[in-house]
Parts: C-alpha cells; structure tokens; sequence
C-alpha cells in the first residue's frame, strides 16, 4: 500500500507554554480523530509528529492513524529551526519509502511546520539542504503562530507561508479543521488518480493570512513573553513564570506552569537577562501556591517562603537570606 506521510513539526518552545500548546494539542487530536473517521484516509494516511525548541525529537513515529496515540506535548527552552528543520529531513529519508525497481513508494510527504517565534540558531545550511534535496519531493506548509515570528526565514524554505490570526479556541479548533479537511481531500485525489499536491481548502482570511512577499515581514525584534524557569523550593519540581509584554515595555503576570524534567531534553541556548523592575504581578507556585519568587546566587530562581527570610534554593542547596530590590534575573529564550 502506498501511504501518505503528513509530518507536524511543532514549536514547543517557552512561549507557546499554557493555553497555546493545550489548544495545538487539541488540535492534533481532533485531526486524529476526523481522519480516522474517513475511509479515504484510512487507506493511505500515516503521521508523525516531530517537536523541537532549542533540540528537536520525535514525539511519534510515522504510524497509521488507527496506531497513532498522542502523548502531552513538552516545552523546552529555545526556537532552534534550523536544527528541526535537518532533523526532519533526516526522518524523512529514514521514514518515508522511496519508489524502487520492485514496487512505488510512498505518496510526497506533507509537512506542515507550526511555530510562534523566531530563530535561535543559524537557519542556513538548512535552508540550502532543503532546497537541494527536498524541494519538489516534498509539501512544506509553514504557519505563523505569532505576529513575532520571522516570516522573511519561512519564506526561504517555502513558498507555502501563511500567518494564523486566531485569538481564542474557536479560531483554533477551526484552523486544525481546515488542516484536517487539507489531508482528507488530498488523500482521496491521490487515491482516484488525481494530482498528488496537497488541497489547501479555502479558509476565512479573518483566520489565515496567505503571506503576500510584496510586503514587509511582520518580524519584531522585541519580545513578546519573558519567562523564568524557576523550581519550587518545597518539593524541588519545575515550572515556568510567564510574562507578557505590555504598551509600557514593562511584562504583566501572565500564568505559571508545571513542566517536567524533560524540559532539558529540548533545551539548548544562552540564557538572557531581564531587569526585575520590569516584571509586575504576583507569580504563584504551581505546587505549594508561593507567590513569592527570588534568585539565589547561584543565578537560579525559585519560590520563596513568605513568613522566613532563610530560604534553601531547590537548585544548589544553599540557604540564604533573601531581601526585595532590583537585580538582573536570568530569563529563558522563549
């Protein structure tokens, strides 16, 4: 059987951290269950779904849609598109089945790339391996998640650019419909014999914008969140302090996150600073409910204990007194 390989390369990075990653992941289930439902897919789809951040791994294998499972999406610390990029290119060429003498291979790959911010490494080498080895034997469908990402890198890699506008769950659930009608459409041309491109269908432009290369990319330097990781000093788990930027150029209280150790699985980078003067609202452990956060002198950050100025830090095992002023606080990439 010839089959159809559909590639998800999601951006799990800090920033997509909370009600984002939830609603992707959503997402990726509601496409499960739409083509599992759909004769035509049945007979020829497979998926994978390959997340990166600062690295990029495999979350699943190219399987047929009635195997497929999809675990939680993790988060890790970065936006390295240039290694996930190679590191899709490489699971394409060991997943997907070339034609041979003896019998046709696979149907083009569809990868559909979803990512919210821009580059953390150098995209290149990358751009130039796509272009040689994959263009035209491959679909590349890139998704602008946030107005911050870089548009000008997705456009050298693909034609295929479009911004996602939506700003709640409706917007979302009907953009990974748009998605999943795109696969079921193609899978049922290729199997009567039709073009084997994918079917884009059409989608309200109030959702999705069709990147027009006339204009100037909607790139901003500036950065939309900044985060902390930080440990809670109880029971010594991570989470994540996330801040949004505001009009003023300060960052608002946003939320706090559990993530769990396989944070450094996915995380590679520098890590930046933040003056502690920009950050308002009153953060909360996600575990024992602190809303009270400080940097040991170790650089590293975690929840205090309100009613005792001693405070033993999750990360080293110093303890030290800790007092309110202005500092320098190591942020994550975003």
């Amino acid at each position: 059987m010839r089959r159809l390989p559909v590639f998800f390369l999601i951006d799990v990075s800090e920033s997509m951290v909370g009600e984002p990653i939830r609603n992707v992941h959503n997402g990726i289930q509601m496409i499960m269950g739409n083509l599992k439902s759909n004769p035509m897919a049945l007979e020829s789809v497979y998926v994978s779904v390959i997340v990166f951040a600062g690295k990029a791994k495999t979350l699943v294998p190219l399987k047929y849609i009635l195997d497929f499972e999809l675990p939680e999406l993790p988060v890790g610390g970065g936006t390295a598109l240039g290694n996930a990029m190679d590191f899709l290119m490489d699971e394409i060429k060991k997943q997907v089945q070339k034609t041979t003498t003896d019998m046709k291979g696979d149907w083009k790959p569809i990868v559909f790339l979803l990512t919210d911010g821009a580059p953390t490494d150098q995209c290149t080498s990358a751009i130039k391996r796509w272009k040689l080895e994959f263009k035209g034997k491959a679909t590349l469908i890139t998704i602008a998640m946030a107005e911050t990402v870089d548009l000008d890198i997705l456009r050298e890699f693909t034609d295929n650019v479009l911004q996602f506008k939506g700003t709640n769950s409706k917007d979302y659930k009907d953009f990974f419909q748009w998605i999943s009608a795109s696969i079921e459409t193609t899978s049922k041309n290729i199997i009567s014999g039709m073009e084997e491109e994918i079917n884009t269908l059409h989608i309200d432009n109030a959702l999705i914008e069709i990147d027009n290369k006339e204009k100037n990319s909607s790139f901003e330097t500036d950065e939309k969140f900044t985060i902390l990781l930080s440990r809670c000093q109880k029971i010594k788990k991570l989470y994540l302090i996330k801040y949004e930027k505001q009009n003023t150029g300060n960052y608002e209280y946003e939320g706090s996150y559990s993530v769990s150790e396989d944070y450094f699985e996915l995380t590679e980078g520098h890590e930046q600073k933040v003056q502690s003067d920009k950050l308002f609202g009153m953060p909360f452990c996600p575990y024992c409910k602190s809303s009270f956060w400080g940097m040991c002198v170790c650089g590293k950050v975690l929840c205090l204990k309100a009613e005792d100025p001693y405070n033993t830090c999750p990360w080293c095992g110093q303890t030290c007194s800790y007092q309110v002023g202005i500092f320098n606080v190591n942020k994550a990439q975003g």
